[in-house]
């Protein structure tokens, strides 16, 4: 997600790249962006207390097998669904 959402922020930005583009443009190239879908975010997303694996294997604490809400069921999902 953040992966894919960044290569478009890259995209807006190389495109409406003159340094004299207002925040209003690209804030509303953006906001475009969003609503057409072309954004990702995942789905479903999990608390800590839905998924015990949140902060790492059988609930102990560690970054190396946290899933952070992540699961088999989790889906990359445009902006616009």
């Amino acid at each position: 997600m953040d992966l894919w959402n960044n290569a478009i922020g890259h995209i807006v930005g190389n495109v409406m790249f003159p340094i004299l583009t207002s925040n209003y443009s690209l804030s509303s190239d953006v906001l475009t962006k969003l609503t057409n879908g072309e954004l990702r975010y995942l789905k479903p997303v999990l608390s800590p207390s839905q998924d015990l694996n949140f902060w790492g294997a059988n609930g102990v604490n560690n970054p190396l097998t946290a899933t952070h809400g992540i699961t088999n069921s989790t889906q990359l999902t445009p902006t616009n669904q």
